[in-house]
């Protein structure tokens, strides 16, 4: 939602994919909703990636997805790195079927240097004006960092006096009254 606003403040249309929430809360945000990933993806410019790592998403974005974006496509991933077939992703922009793509995440932090994106970048000069590759610090800010600490210390804090766990991500590893609870 945060990118989706940023977007439309810039005046880009934003599309979106989510089977996961509910009907007509694209419309509070304005954007326009596609009931498949390959819909949108034949429908963007850019596709930027916001969503979590699981079997259902693991390597989302494969041959048939890049080949949808198309030759004038830019892939944007900032969320996790299995999400993209790396080998996909090099092969598309190597034989010129997608423009662009910035990663700020891999499948494996750092990546190893034989990865074929990365041997792509050293074969091919020209295709280094065409990626951007962070080392999963996009996010790094000043303002963004002084953000993560004190979301952290709020979120410790609430555990600890009413056992309350905000953006749990493995909640199912706590256990119901053997979790932590502060004492007076």
């Amino acid at each position: 939602t945060a990118t989706a606003l940023r977007a439309k403040a810039f005046g880009m249309q934003v599309g979106v994919h989510d089977p996961h929430i509910p009907d007509g809360q694209e419309i509070a945000v304005g954007v326009a909703r596609f009931g498949e990933l390959l819909e949108l993806a034949r429908w963007a410019d850019v596709l930027s990636l916001h969503a979590p790592l699981n079997p259902e998403t693991a390597r989302m974005i494969g041959r048939d997805v890049l080949e949808a974006l198309g030759p004038e496509g830019i892939l944007v991933n900032t969320a996790r790195g299995g999400l993209v077939d790396l080998d996909a992703l090099a092969e598309a922009l190597v034989e010129d079927r997608l423009r662009a793509a910035a990663l700020d995440v891999f499948p494996q932090e750092p990546p190893p240097p034989e990865a074929r994106l990365l041997s792509a970048l050293g074969d091919m000069g020209s295709l280094r004006d065409r990626v951007i590759l962070t080392p999963h610090s996009a996010w790094s800010s000043i303002e963004s960092c002084a953000d993560a600490r004190t979301k952290s210390v709020r979120i410790i804090r609430d555990f600890l006096l009413d056992g309350r766990l905000r953006n749990c991500v493995n909640a199912e590893l706590l256990v119901g009254d053997e979790r932590p609870r502060a004492t007076a």
